[in-house]
């Protein structure tokens, strides 16, 4: 058992040196060191509960000897402990990468998106750290180890658990039992007590705790215990179903004998493009450049705009897009986060499926693989009328390995020219590629920071330029459409670079807070309208009722109800809503809205 704790630990010191250094090893308080110590070793006797249930069933065909049954579980016990060191090494590593490109912590979704991860890896730059080479060499000592050192072999395997056993082992054979093996029922019996031990204590602290979505948390808390909370077997059980389906189903009833039918001739019904723009942050407004880099975003007049404040940080797209697509926000949710693989199975509520009851065509473009985020299979549960991924498009002119902005927009025209000429109404939802992390040297690049000599920053500002660019295209273009369409813009989270420029530009050493890490640009604008007034701050899931309240579209149920709570509450994020007069609250404070987005999402 002491050596159970101190390998445990040595993975504790581990992870943390792999995924932030020597400075990694301070921890926000005392508690989390337990808590980071009890995961290794939960892991450790799940494979040997895992290791047990196997033995249990090959005993049937092979009868081992009271000798051969203690063989057997030094050998076990030794296969445990190294697949135990190389799962959490690689976890480690695992915890630097995504931290260093996408300036976030690893989270359990992030393996449920273990595919999209390996798609867009290609665009990033991997560099070996001298901890990686030195904990390598260790690890390789102590698989050694424990091979051939004889304390292993004398000592360990007489620890209480197996004290315990090998005492009702001799009791097995004292009664001289059937050739069942009652040894292995006793281990099994005995290594399930001791799963449930940590399981339980992190379980518990775990569901009375709020998850630290901060940036900071691995380093706050330690990597281990951070990616463990994102765990769903570690989650607290949602309650009060019945309840929320009751208050839910009278406040549909209510609100629909409120709403009138609606009446065609009284609505314009104006097309709608909404573009997300990958990556397109705020960052800008705070490095000194020698051109601007949003030239022509900023010199927009008579469009309402405002700061869209987001759930992700350097990854996490979907994050954005869900948000607005559905008109919620992924604040109210059980973590994991990444709704699209844990929440979107089948048909639901979408700003899609209410443009598709209006009669209109509703498109989703995407430049890349159909796959990524499982967006094929995503959009017809929110039920697009057509899709178009990276085979679909005719002009795929390219900025590094990604289509550029001004080539999705020329498709995103086309697609509209298409529906005009069969006079459909148009909603078409695209999301750029152009800007996507893994910042190399681009030859190309017009933009260079005054204070700063990291070529991936110059690459990205220089990326947002184009963007800013491609921007004016598409609004030139529908300047002089005749029609009436309405263009809402805004970036899904800003860049990542490296842990030290994401420190010295964004606020990363706050809590999960309204920071400029999760602000971008956004605007609406509208080619009949030109006096619109800013949106001031809002949260994606607020962006679909203010497109219907500047285009004159009649409000769902669930817009009209976003549109009353957008009059107090300006928006969301994990924890917290903000109060236009600026007092921050609880989002579970907000009951009616939990219950009601939670039976809209089927959650």
């Amino acid at each position: 058992m002491k050596l159970l704790i101190c390998f445990s630990i040595y993975i504790f010191i581990m992870t943390q040196i792999l995924a932030a250094g020597i400075k990694g090893l301070k921890l926000r308080k005392i508690k989390y060191y337990l808590f980071n110590i009890l995961c290794p070793i939960f892991i450790i006797m799940i494979l040997m509960l895992l290791f047990v249930l196997f033995y249990s069933a090959s005993f049937i065909k092979y009868y081992l000897d009271l000798d051969g049954f203690i063989t057997y579980n030094i050998f076990f016990i030794q296969f445990v402990f190294i697949l135990s060191l190389v799962l959490f090494y690689i976890l480690g590593i695992s915890f630097y990468y995504v931290h260093e490109f996408r300036g976030t912590n690893l989270n359990f979704s992030d393996v449920l998106s273990i595919n999209t991860a390996k798609e867009v890896a290609g665009g990033y730059k991997f560099k070996i750290k001298i901890s990686f080479i030195v904990f390598l060499v260790l690890n390789i000592l102590i698989m050694l180890f424990l091979f051939h050192c004889l304390y292993f072999k004398n000592q360990f395997v007489n620890n209480i658990i197996f004290e315990f056993i090998n005492s009702l082992i001799y009791i097995y054979w004292v009664l001289d039992f059937t050739k069942l093996n009652f040894q292995l029922f006793v281990s099994l019996f005995v290594i399930l007590w001791a799963c449930f031990v940590p399981f339980f204590v992190l379980r518990f602290f775990i569901s009375n705790e709020e998850f630290d979505y901060s940036i900071m948390a691995g380093e706050n808390q330690g990597y281990l215990y951070n990616f463990f909370s994102s765990i769903p077997i570690f989650q607290r059980k949602e309650k009060n179903k019945k309840i929320q389906k009751q208050i839910v189903e009278n406040f549909i009833r209510n609100e629909s004998s409120k709403l009138t039918k609606i009446n065609f001739k009284n609505y314009d019904y104006p097309n709608v493009i909404v573009i997300m723009n990958e990556s397109f942050g705020s960052i800008y407004e705070k490095i000194e450049t020698n051109k601007k880099v949003c030239e022509y975003y900023e010199s927009l007049q008579n469009v309402a705009k405002g700061n869209l404040y987001v759930n992700t940080f350097g990854g996490g797209t979907a994050n954005t897009e869900f948000e607005f697509l559905t008109c919620n926000t992924i604040g109210n949710m059980k973590y994991p986060i990444m709704p699209y693989n844990n929440y979107v199975k089948k048909n639901k509520y979408s700003i899609a499926r209410y443009f598709n009851n209006l009669n209109y065509n509703t498109t989703a473009m995407h430049p890349y693989t159909a796959t990524n985020y499982h967006r094929d299979k995503v959009y017809k549960f929110f039920g697009f009328n057509e899709l178009y991924f990276y085979n679909d498009f005719k002009n795929r002119e390219t900025i590094r390995n990604y289509v550029s902005d001004e080539a999705m927009y020329r498709e995103v025209i086309e697609k509209y020219e298409n529906n005009k000429n069969r006079n459909l109404k148009s909603f078409i939802f695209g999301i750029t590629m152009q800007n996507h992390g893994g910042y190399g040297e681009f030859n190309d690049g017009e933009i260079k920071s005054i204070n700063d000599n990291e070529i991936s920053v110059d690459t990205y500002l220089s990326l947002q330029y184009l963007s800013d660019k491609a921007i004016k295209v598409l609004i030139d273009y529908f300047n002089k459409e005749r029609d009436r369409v309405i263009i809402c813009f805004f970036g899904d989270h800003n860049p990542s670079f490296n842990t030290r420029i994401n420190k010295k530009y964004f606020d990363t050493d706050l809590n999960y807070t309204f920071s400029n890490v999760y602000k971008t640009p956004v605007f609406i604008y509208d080619n009949k309208n030109k006096n619109l007034s800013d949106i001031g701050d809002i949260s994606a899931n607020f962006l679909a009722a203010k497109i219907l309240e500047i285009g004159n579209l009649p409000f769902d149920v669930i817009n009209k109800y976003n549109y009353s709570l957008h009059k107090n509450i300006s928006c969301f994020n994990f924890y917290d809503a903000k109060l236009m007069d600026g007092k921050i609250i609880k989002i579970n404070s907000l009951v009616e809205y939990s219950y009601l987005q939670k039976e809209f999402l089927g959650i």
